[in-house]
């Protein structure tokens, strides 16, 4: 049976049960994610899920905030890896009462199917674009405007703030259908310099998308105060797949054009050793279309691991250094996380910091 996950190790069946909390002057904090991980040390191997670092970017910003987690069933139909009518009872059946809501899915639309829609006239257009899709034959189970328009419907009644991400996983050419909501807080990405890498004319908010991971006393830390979001005990503990480029001479390393006609014949296991420049990579055989949208705005040089693309690097007085934040915070830096949906739980943790503690 599908279940809740409570910050308290408790479970509920989903669904049939409202989920509230005892009187409290903490923020209470509900958040709906769904099923998958990711790799934290670099080593390749997933260690924590995705639910759980939401959850720890909340509390690195608003600590004493008690957090309620729900876990949607993994579900993959073509266009989310969730079910939507799991994801529209289960807000139809949580308790109103929290202060914050993250939300961490997505529903991608192509900017395609309309005419003259791109990411800067987005939010001018967002009442055509619903009207269209409801008379649209692009509708099914999972991207119908009644699933949007009963989103809508629901989130209007609460009183909680609700932050979403922008839709970061779907790139240049498509856009989150849950952010025409007018009640969603719609939280973009930021890289390290504060530039705008994940944004279209519906974001209302930016927090950081990209963050550099690294190993400090006790665990790694995610968001640069040295202090440990996750663990030692929570990680693989393997050695990050990065550490064998970082410092190198660039001209060791880049790959020559023996490298690349392996690449072409495809011969991927050879070349796990060399980076390649961004610029001759760009094919969707290899780069999926949630990678592509990350390593324009990122770096230089990725390498390959297991036939798909793996770290961002940049080269710097000829020398090879591993910073996808582009902050310069690279101190035993291991690997990095990014994506707007990180850049949700930032937003709500310091407003909910602010409203009850400042």
């Amino acid at each position: 049976m599908s279940v809740v996950n409570l910050s308290s190790n408790q479970q509920m069946p989903i669904f049939k049960q409202k989920v509230s909390f005892k009187n409290t002057q903490n923020p209470k904090v509900l958040m709906i994610d769904v099923e998958k991980k990711y790799d934290i040390d670099g080593d390749g191997i997933n260690d924590c899920s995705h639910g759980d670092i939401v959850e720890r970017f909340i509390k690195a910003y608003c600590p004493k905030a008690k957090i309620d987690k729900i876990i949607l069933p993994k579900f993959s139909n073509g266009t989310t890896d969730y079910n939507e009518k799991d994801m529209l009872e289960t807000l139809l059946n949580i308790d109103k009462k929290y202060d914050a809501i993250n939300i961490s899915l997505g529903n991608p639309c192509h900017y395609g199917i309309f005419n003259n829609v791109n990411p800067v006239n987005l939010k001018a257009n967002s009442d055509s674009i619903m009207n269209l899709l409801r008379k649209s034959k692009y509708t099914d189970d999972n991207t119908s405007a009644q699933t949007i328009d009963k989103f809508g419907d629901i989130v209007n009644k609460f009183k909680s703030s609700i932050y979403i991400a922008l839709g970061n996983a779907f790139g240049f050419e498509s856009f989150n259908l849950y952010n025409l909501s007018d009640k969603t807080i719609n939280v973009g990405g930021l890289n390290g310099q504060g530039d705008k890498i994940l944004s279209n004319s519906l974001a209302n908010r930016w927090e950081k998308a990209v963050y550099n991971i690294t190993k400090v006393e006790g665990g790694f830390d995610l968001t640069g105060d040295d202090k440990p979001e996750i663990l030692d005990s929570e990680v693989s503990g393997k050695e990050s797949q990065a550490k064998k480029f970082i410092g190198r001479k660039a001209q060791e390393v880049i790959a020559t054009k023996e490298d690349w006609d392996k690449i072409e014949e495809g011969d991927l296991s050879s070349v796990s050793n060399k980076l390649f420049s961004l610029g001759g990579l760009f094919n969707r055989e290899l780069i999926e279309e949630k990678d592509y949208y990350y390593l324009v705005n990122l770096g230089e040089f990725v390498s390959i691991n297991d036939n798909k693309i793996g770290e961002v690097f940049r080269k710097k007085n000829e020398v090879i250094v591993y910073d996808p934040e582009n902050s310069g915070r690279t101190k035993n830096i291991v690997n990095c996380i990014a994506g707007s949906s990180f850049s949700a739980p930032v937003a709500l943790g310091k407003d909910l910091q602010a409203k009850f503690f400042k």
